[in-house]
Protein backbone atom coordinates (compact mmCIF):
# COMPACT_ATOMS: atom_id res chain seq x y z
CA UNK A 1 0.00 0.00 0.00
CA UNK A 2 1.47 3.30 -1.07
CA UNK A 3 0.00 6.49 0.37
CA UNK A 4 1.05 9.99 -0.50
CA UNK A 5 -0.39 13.47 -0.09
CA UNK A 6 1.24 16.00 -2.33
CA UNK A 7 0.49 19.23 -4.13
CA UNK A 8 0.76 20.08 -7.82
CA UNK A 9 4.26 20.42 -9.07
CA UNK A 10 5.75 23.62 -7.74
CA UNK A 11 9.19 24.99 -7.28
CA UNK A 12 8.59 25.31 -3.52
CA UNK A 13 10.66 23.05 -1.29
CA UNK A 14 9.20 19.89 0.33
CA UNK A 15 9.82 18.42 3.72
CA UNK A 16 10.50 14.72 3.19
CA UNK A 17 9.71 12.13 5.84
CA UNK A 18 11.82 9.03 6.20
CA UNK A 19 10.27 5.75 5.13
CA UNK A 20 8.39 3.89 7.86
CA UNK A 21 8.30 0.12 8.07
CA UNK A 22 5.32 -1.62 9.64
CA UNK A 23 5.08 -5.42 9.82
CA UNK A 24 7.60 -5.85 7.09
CA UNK A 25 5.88 -3.36 4.68
CA UNK A 26 7.54 -0.19 3.54
CA UNK A 27 5.36 2.96 3.52
CA UNK A 28 7.05 5.84 1.74
CA UNK A 29 5.28 8.96 2.88
CA UNK A 30 5.49 12.54 1.68
CA UNK A 31 3.71 15.59 3.07
CA UNK A 32 2.98 18.79 1.19
CA UNK A 33 4.22 22.06 2.56
CA UNK A 34 1.74 24.24 4.45
CA UNK A 35 1.79 26.80 1.64
CA UNK A 36 -0.16 24.40 -0.63
CA UNK A 37 -3.92 24.66 -0.47
CA UNK A 38 -5.98 21.46 0.03
CA UNK A 39 -7.90 21.98 -3.23
CA UNK A 40 -4.64 21.79 -5.20
CA UNK A 41 -3.42 18.53 -3.69
CA UNK A 42 -3.18 15.29 -5.70
CA UNK A 43 -2.84 11.62 -4.88
CA UNK A 44 -0.69 9.81 -7.42
CA UNK A 45 -1.78 12.26 -10.11
CA UNK A 46 -5.57 12.09 -9.30
CA UNK A 47 -7.05 15.51 -8.50
CA UNK A 48 -8.73 15.65 -5.13
CA UNK A 49 -11.73 17.42 -6.69
CA UNK A 50 -12.39 14.46 -9.00
CA UNK A 51 -12.36 12.09 -6.04
CA UNK A 52 -14.80 14.26 -4.10
CA UNK A 53 -17.03 14.52 -7.16
CA UNK A 54 -17.10 10.73 -7.42
CA UNK A 55 -17.98 10.42 -3.74
CA UNK A 56 -20.78 12.97 -4.14
CA UNK A 57 -22.14 11.10 -7.18
CA UNK A 58 -22.14 7.83 -5.25
CA UNK A 59 -24.04 9.48 -2.39
CA UNK A 60 -26.61 10.96 -4.79
CA UNK A 61 -27.10 7.55 -6.45
CA UNK A 62 -27.59 5.91 -3.08
CA UNK A 63 -30.11 8.59 -2.09
CA UNK A 64 -32.04 8.11 -5.34
CA UNK A 65 -32.11 4.34 -4.83
CA UNK A 66 -33.41 4.81 -1.31
CA UNK A 67 -36.25 7.00 -2.67
CA UNK A 68 -37.23 4.47 -5.36
CA UNK A 69 -39.43 2.26 -3.11
CA UNK A 70 -41.43 5.28 -1.95
CA UNK A 71 -41.89 6.38 -5.56
CA UNK A 72 -43.18 2.91 -6.51
CA UNK A 73 -45.57 2.92 -3.53
CA UNK A 74 -46.87 6.36 -4.56
CA UNK A 75 -47.41 5.21 -8.15
CA UNK A 76 -49.25 2.05 -7.08
CA UNK A 77 -51.40 3.98 -4.61
CA UNK A 78 -52.35 6.58 -7.23
CA UNK A 79 -53.23 3.87 -9.77
CA UNK A 80 -55.41 1.97 -7.29
CA UNK A 81 -57.24 5.07 -6.08
CA UNK A 82 -57.85 6.26 -9.65
CA UNK A 83 -59.16 2.85 -10.69
CA UNK A 84 -61.51 2.60 -7.70
CA UNK A 85 -62.74 6.20 -7.94
CA UNK A 86 -63.20 6.61 -11.70
CA UNK A 87 -64.57 3.12 -12.43
CA UNK A 88 -62.92 3.11 -15.83
CA UNK A 89 -63.94 -0.47 -16.57
CA UNK A 90 -67.63 0.32 -16.08
CA UNK A 91 -67.41 3.54 -18.09
CA UNK A 92 -65.67 1.69 -20.93
CA UNK A 93 -68.32 -1.05 -20.86
CA UNK A 94 -71.19 1.46 -21.04
CA UNK A 95 -69.53 3.47 -23.82
CA UNK A 96 -68.88 0.27 -25.76
CA UNK A 97 -72.52 -0.81 -25.41
CA UNK A 98 -73.80 2.54 -26.65
CA UNK A 99 -71.35 2.58 -29.55
CA UNK A 100 -72.23 -0.95 -30.59
CA UNK A 101 -75.97 -0.30 -30.43
CA UNK A 102 -75.80 2.82 -32.59
CA UNK A 103 -73.38 1.32 -35.10
CA UNK A 104 -75.21 -1.99 -35.52
CA UNK A 105 -78.89 -1.26 -34.83
CA UNK A 106 -79.46 2.27 -36.13
CA UNK A 107 -80.32 1.11 -39.66
CA UNK A 108 -81.94 2.68 -42.70
CA UNK A 109 -82.83 1.59 -46.24
CA UNK A 110 -85.50 -0.64 -44.75
CA UNK A 111 -87.08 -3.57 -46.55
CA UNK A 112 -89.86 -5.04 -44.39
CA UNK A 113 -88.15 -5.78 -41.05
CA UNK A 114 -84.56 -5.49 -42.20
CA UNK A 115 -82.47 -2.35 -42.52
CA UNK A 116 -79.80 -2.84 -45.14
CA UNK A 117 -77.53 0.09 -44.23
CA UNK A 118 -75.84 1.40 -41.11
CA UNK A 119 -74.09 4.61 -40.16
CA UNK A 120 -71.01 3.43 -42.06
CA UNK A 121 -73.06 3.54 -45.27
CA UNK A 122 -73.86 7.24 -44.91
CA UNK A 123 -72.13 8.81 -47.91
CA UNK A 124 -74.22 11.91 -48.62
CA UNK A 125 -76.42 14.51 -46.96
CA UNK A 126 -79.59 12.63 -47.90
CA UNK A 127 -78.13 9.41 -46.46
CA UNK A 128 -77.48 11.16 -43.16
CA UNK A 129 -81.06 12.38 -42.82
CA UNK A 130 -82.41 8.95 -43.79
CA UNK A 131 -80.21 7.31 -41.17
CA UNK A 132 -81.06 9.88 -38.52
CA UNK A 133 -84.83 9.92 -39.06
CA UNK A 134 -85.53 6.20 -39.70
CA UNK A 135 -82.63 4.60 -37.85
CA UNK A 136 -81.19 6.69 -35.04
CA UNK A 137 -84.31 8.37 -33.60
CA UNK A 138 -86.50 5.23 -33.37
CA UNK A 139 -83.61 3.43 -31.71
CA UNK A 140 -82.73 6.06 -29.12
CA UNK A 141 -86.21 7.51 -28.50
CA UNK A 142 -88.21 4.42 -27.51
CA UNK A 143 -91.40 5.71 -25.93
CA UNK A 144 -93.32 2.43 -26.02
CA UNK A 145 -92.55 -1.21 -25.39
CA UNK A 146 -91.12 -3.07 -28.38
CA UNK A 147 -92.33 -6.52 -29.36
CA UNK A 148 -90.82 -9.11 -31.66
CA UNK A 149 -91.32 -8.88 -35.40
CA UNK A 150 -94.15 -10.78 -37.10
CA UNK A 151 -95.83 -11.24 -33.72
CA UNK A 152 -99.30 -11.18 -35.23
CA UNK A 153 -98.34 -13.97 -37.64
CA UNK A 154 -97.19 -16.01 -34.66
CA UNK A 155 -100.54 -15.46 -32.91
CA UNK A 156 -102.35 -16.48 -36.09
CA UNK A 157 -100.38 -19.72 -36.31
CA UNK A 158 -101.05 -20.56 -32.66
CA UNK A 159 -104.80 -20.00 -32.79
CA UNK A 160 -106.25 -20.02 -36.27
CA UNK A 161 -109.89 -19.67 -35.24
CA UNK A 162 -109.53 -16.78 -32.78
CA UNK A 163 -105.99 -15.36 -32.89
CA UNK A 164 -105.01 -12.72 -30.38
CA UNK A 165 -104.74 -9.21 -31.82
CA UNK A 166 -101.24 -7.90 -31.19
CA UNK A 167 -102.48 -4.31 -31.30
CA UNK A 168 -104.18 -4.96 -27.96
CA UNK A 169 -100.84 -5.46 -26.25
CA UNK A 170 -99.90 -2.78 -23.74
CA UNK A 171 -97.33 -0.21 -24.77
CA UNK A 172 -96.11 0.18 -21.16
CA UNK A 173 -95.55 -2.27 -18.34
CA UNK A 174 -95.50 -1.84 -14.57
CA UNK A 175 -92.44 -3.99 -13.96
CA UNK A 176 -91.59 -2.76 -10.47
CA UNK A 177 -95.03 -2.50 -8.86
CA UNK A 178 -97.62 0.20 -8.46
CA UNK A 179 -95.30 2.58 -6.61
CA UNK A 180 -93.06 3.15 -9.66
CA UNK A 181 -93.46 4.54 -13.14
CA UNK A 182 -94.36 2.23 -15.98
CA UNK A 183 -91.60 1.35 -18.41
CA UNK A 184 -90.19 2.46 -20.72
CA UNK A 185 -89.78 5.86 -19.10
CA UNK A 186 -89.17 8.86 -21.36
CA UNK A 187 -85.45 9.14 -21.93
CA UNK A 188 -84.58 5.52 -21.08
CA UNK A 189 -81.94 4.01 -23.32
CA UNK A 190 -80.77 0.38 -23.26
CA UNK A 191 -82.84 -0.16 -20.09
CA UNK A 192 -80.19 1.15 -17.70
CA UNK A 193 -79.23 4.55 -19.14
CA UNK A 194 -81.03 7.86 -19.29
CA UNK A 195 -80.88 10.72 -21.79
CA UNK A 196 -80.55 14.04 -19.97
CA UNK A 197 -82.56 16.80 -21.63
CA UNK A 198 -82.48 15.59 -25.20
CA UNK A 199 -80.40 15.35 -28.34
CA UNK A 200 -78.47 18.42 -29.43
CA UNK A 201 -77.77 18.97 -33.11
CA UNK A 202 -75.40 21.69 -34.26
CA UNK A 203 -73.25 22.58 -37.23
CA UNK A 204 -69.82 24.04 -37.73
CA UNK A 205 -69.84 26.16 -40.86
CA UNK A 206 -66.62 27.27 -42.50
CA UNK A 207 -66.39 30.69 -44.22
CA UNK A 208 -67.17 30.74 -47.95
CA UNK A 209 -64.87 33.01 -49.97
CA UNK A 210 -63.30 33.02 -53.41
CA UNK A 211 -60.04 34.08 -51.80
CA UNK A 212 -59.81 30.70 -50.05
CA UNK A 213 -59.73 28.77 -53.33
CA UNK A 214 -56.54 27.11 -54.53
CA UNK A 215 -56.03 27.88 -58.20
CA UNK A 216 -53.17 28.39 -60.67
CA UNK A 217 -51.83 31.92 -60.71
CA UNK A 218 -51.65 31.86 -64.50
CA UNK A 219 -55.43 31.52 -64.90
CA UNK A 220 -57.29 34.85 -65.07
CA UNK A 221 -59.58 35.52 -62.12
CA UNK A 222 -62.79 35.87 -64.13
CA UNK A 223 -62.18 32.53 -65.85
CA UNK A 224 -61.60 30.42 -62.75
CA UNK A 225 -64.45 32.11 -60.87
CA UNK A 226 -66.81 31.28 -63.71
CA UNK A 227 -65.48 27.72 -63.79
CA UNK A 228 -65.79 27.20 -60.01
CA UNK A 229 -69.26 28.71 -59.93
CA UNK A 230 -69.22 28.93 -56.12
CA UNK A 231 -66.82 30.04 -53.38
CA UNK A 232 -64.49 27.65 -51.57
CA UNK A 233 -65.03 26.53 -47.99
CA UNK A 234 -61.88 24.90 -46.61
CA UNK A 235 -61.91 23.69 -43.03
CA UNK A 236 -59.47 22.31 -40.49
CA UNK A 237 -59.77 19.43 -39.87
CA UNK A 238 -61.13 18.62 -43.28
CA UNK A 239 -64.80 17.69 -43.51
CA UNK A 240 -63.91 14.89 -45.90
CA UNK A 241 -62.15 12.99 -43.09
CA UNK A 242 -63.78 11.01 -40.32
CA UNK A 243 -63.75 13.30 -37.27
CA UNK A 244 -62.07 12.33 -34.05
CA UNK A 245 -63.90 12.52 -30.72
CA UNK A 246 -61.99 15.66 -29.78
CA UNK A 247 -63.06 17.32 -33.06
CA UNK A 248 -66.73 16.57 -32.39
CA UNK A 249 -66.57 17.90 -28.83
CA UNK A 250 -64.75 21.16 -29.62
CA UNK A 251 -66.62 23.28 -32.14
CA UNK A 252 -64.98 26.48 -33.32
CA UNK A 253 -68.21 28.42 -33.95
CA UNK A 254 -71.36 26.36 -33.62
CA UNK A 255 -74.38 27.32 -35.71
CA UNK A 256 -77.95 26.14 -36.25
CA UNK A 257 -78.27 24.60 -32.80
CA UNK A 258 -81.42 22.48 -32.43
CA UNK A 259 -82.62 20.47 -29.46
CA UNK A 260 -84.76 17.36 -29.81
CA UNK A 261 -86.29 16.94 -26.37
CA UNK A 262 -87.18 13.51 -25.02
CA UNK A 263 -90.52 14.83 -23.75
CA UNK A 264 -91.74 15.22 -27.35
CA UNK A 265 -93.26 12.30 -29.19
CA UNK A 266 -91.28 10.32 -31.72
CA UNK A 267 -93.57 11.56 -34.49
CA UNK A 268 -92.90 15.19 -33.58
CA UNK A 269 -89.15 14.61 -33.45
CA UNK A 270 -89.16 12.94 -36.86
CA UNK A 271 -91.24 15.80 -38.23
CA UNK A 272 -88.67 18.25 -36.89
CA UNK A 273 -85.90 16.41 -38.74
CA UNK A 274 -87.95 16.62 -41.94
CA UNK A 275 -88.08 20.41 -41.52
CA UNK A 276 -84.38 20.57 -40.67
CA UNK A 277 -83.46 18.70 -43.84
CA UNK A 278 -84.75 21.50 -46.06
CA UNK A 279 -83.52 24.20 -43.70
CA UNK A 280 -87.03 24.96 -42.39
CA UNK A 281 -87.58 26.97 -45.58
CA UNK A 282 -90.91 25.41 -46.56
CA UNK A 283 -92.87 25.62 -43.35
CA UNK A 284 -95.62 27.76 -44.91
CA UNK A 285 -96.00 25.41 -47.84
CA UNK A 286 -96.23 22.50 -45.42
CA UNK A 287 -98.87 24.24 -43.37
CA UNK A 288 -96.71 24.32 -40.30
Amino acid sequence: VHTSVSSARRSSPRRQLSPRQDNGHLFPTSLATPSESPGESKADGLPLGSYLSWVQNEMDTESACMELPFTIILLISFSCLSYLHLNQSQAYAVEGALRHDIQENANFAWSHNFGHKTVFDVNSVSDFWSWFRTGFLPLVIQQSWSYSEELQAAYNAMNVSQPYISDNLSSHWAEHGSGFQVTPIRGDYLHYNRLVGGIRMRQERSPAKYELCLKPDEVPEDIWKAWFGKPCMPASPGYTLTPEVSDAEAFAEEARVEWLMVEDSLHDLQQATVDMEDGCSLLNAKGR
